[in-house]
């Protein structure tokens, strides 16, 4: 592999289709699993590998092709959240399809505002009501679903949706400094 990137690094053409053909699947899977929007994922699998041919002379001290990779997809994906936030915000995309999209073992630069945007989300689902922060606990931290949170707490599951989506609004709110990272990691904070 070492003798490819080698290869890859003089612009060997050939060597780049073989490791597109080989990690576009890959990229292809981890990007729409994000995504959830074919069109959206084709793009930014394009602008991965785009990124590797034009970066192509950085690879001499890759080790892991495929960690490579992974870190331009996972750019690519930031940069398409930064440059579609007040769409993705007003769709309420965020929430099902940004869950987790950065793993702080991967990502250092992120650690430090991930812990404090938990800390930040933690004092505000404590100053919520009694049910609406139950409903937001089981539903964030235990992964209930709607209707067994219902069932747990004795309410209607309209009355667990309100509360939720009170709990998320009064979030955002209280959040603007962050924006749209609050919402990044809405699922894995509480």
């Amino acid at each position: 592999m070492q003798d490819n990137l080698t290869r890859l690094v003089t612009g060997d053409q050939q060597v780049f289709k073989l490791v597109f053909d080989h990690y576009f699947p890959i990229i292809y899977r981890r990007i729409y699993s994000r995504l959830h929007d074919e069109e959206q994922t084709d793009d930014l699998v394009q602008e991965v590998f785009l990124a590797l041919w034009l970066g192509r002379e950085k690879l001499t001290n890759v080790e892991s092709l495929d960690a490579y990779l992974s870190g331009i997809a996972k750019n690519q994906l930031h940069s398409y959240f930064r440059r579609n936030k007040k769409r993705l915000l007003e769709s309420d995309y965020t929430e099902a399809q940004c869950a987790n999209l950065y793993d702080e073992t991967t990502e250092p630069d992120y650690v430090l505002e991930t812990k404090q945007l938990r800390q930040d989300i933690e004092k505000i689902v404590e100053s919520m009501p009694a049910t609406m922060m139950r409903c937001f606990q089981l539903y964030h931290k235990e992964r209930y679903s709607i209707k067994e949170i219902a069932m747990t707490l004795s309410l209607n599951e309209q009355t667990v949706k309100n509360h939720l989506s009170v709990a998320k609004d009064r979030i955002k709110k209280l959040l603007p400094q962050l924006g749209f990272l609050a919402i990044l990691f809405f699922k894995d904070t509480i």
